[in-house]
């Protein structure tokens, strides 16, 4: 019998947050093979007559060439408005992760997208959900950021990813809708965990 809607759930979130910007892959003209570029945090501006084209500057990692993705082409000032043109001009740090983190706009430059980067893990204690049924864990993804969910959970629950894979065989583990194989995949914004804390506690205290 299914207990899901029945277990006392203690409900967490573990918010992944990146510790860098993801990087381009594409072939570097100086090097003359794929290359990863990481985002310099600078934008490039030109403008011709009324027509303004603005870009933000990656570098390659091996020789430092760089490769300047689009942000606006051919683009009337006024349809940037004025303090986006200033964030522009002085390179603002958190404009330029901005749009280093549109994923879509950067596979449609034309290159393949790393989003593999470095992650910190904001979450709640987890010892509070042994006296329940278990955890209910919501993921927060609001950044892409890929790591399969396998190795984050033996990233936070100090387990190996044998454990991990009995707890879901045998049912302590489920990640609805249920998908055996969810944990070799990447995990996904507002991703669900369900972990029951029976037979748990004494691996994750």
């Amino acid at each position: 019998m299914d207990t899901t809607h029945r277990t006392a759930w203690v409900d967490l979130c573990w918010r992944l947050i990146p510790l860098e910007t993801p990087c381009i892959v594409r072939r570097c003209a100086h090097c003359n093979a794929p290359r990863r570029f990481a985002s310099t945090g600078k934008f490039r501006l030109n403008a011709q007559q009324r027509r303004l084209d603005v870009w933000l500057l990656y570098r390659c990692v091996a020789c430092e060439a760089t490769w300047k993705h689009p942000v606006f082409e051919r683009c009337a000032p006024e349809d940037i408005g004025d303090d986006l043109y200033a964030r522009l001009l002085r390179n603002d740090p958190e404009t330029a992760r901005t749009y280093a983190f549109d994923v879509a706009a950067l596979r449609n430059g034309g290159g393949q997208v790393d989003e593999g980067v470095p992650f910190r893990v904001e979450a709640s204690p987890l010892a509070s959900a042994c006296a329940a049924g278990g955890w209910r864990i919501t993921l927060d993804l609001s950044l892409p950021c890929s790591v399969r969910l396998d190795r984050l959970l033996v990233h936070m629950l100090g387990v190996s990813r044998t454990q991990v894979r009995r707890w879901a065989t045998d049912g302590k583990l489920i990640v609805p809708p249920e998908d055996r194989r969810a944990l070799s995949r990447s995990v996904r914004h507002g991703q669900i965990l369900l972990i029951h804390s029976d037979g748990l506690a004494k691996s994750v205290s």
